[in-house]
Order: structure tokens, then C-alpha cells, then sequence
């Protein structure tokens, strides 16, 4: 039985992916603007010690941006778990073969 089949996955894969890198240019963004990482602003933003002040817009992007970030990190490593189940049904279960599903360009 086939989980998941390689058209659903690259249609989930590249969702997941397109958010990552918006959410990452977003973050990479405001940790040069500020000076400030994303996860140690994230653990200020969490204890709620950031006077946002003036910068309220910036702070609650960052926020969301980071928590976008982490959900989909998670949601991606779930779905490459399911890919990884799925080439194990395929072949030997103690080999895993990794084939481009994109082309290299």
C-alpha cells in the first residue's frame, strides 16, 4: 500500500517550503533591522519583557513570522517521515533509495 503518492507530496512539499523561505526572508529581515536573532527575541517576546512601544507592527510580524516558521518546520518533518514510510514500501525495508523529484537545475 502506497501512504503517499509522489504528486501529493511534492504539492504538500512545495506549500511547506514556499512558507518556509517567505517566513525566512521576512525573519532575516527584522534580525538585521533589530540585531536580534529570532529565537532569543522569541523567548523575550514569550516572557512578555519587550516594550513594543512604537515598534508593536514589527514585534507582532516577528512573532508570527516565528511561530509560522516553527509550525511549518514541524509539518515538514512529519510529512518527510510519511515520505520516508512510503520508499521503505517500495523497496527493502532497510534501504531507503533517494531519487530527484525535482530536476537539478
Amino acid at each position: 500500500m502506497i501512504i503517499l503518492n509522489t504528486e501529493s507530496y511534492l504539492y504538500k512539499l512545495n506549500n511547506l517550503l514556499g512558507d518556509l523561505r517567505g517566513a525566512d526572508v521576512i525573519l532575516r529581515e527584522l534580525e538585521w533591522r533589530y540585531g536580534l536573532a529570532s529565537d532569543i527575541f522569541y523567548k523575550l517576546y514569550t516572557q512578555g519583557v519587550l516594550d513594543t512601544g512604537e515598534n508593536l507592527a514589527d514585534i507582532v510580524k516577528w512573532a508570527g513570522c516565528y511561530e509560522l516558521r516553527r509550525n511549518r518546520e514541524q509539518a515538514l518533518h512529519k510529512l518527510s517521515l510519511r515520505w520516508v514510510k512510503n520508499l521503505r514500501q517500495q523497496t527493502q525495508p532497510e534501504n531507503v533509495i533517494l531519487r530527484p523529484l525535482q530536476p537539478v537545475s
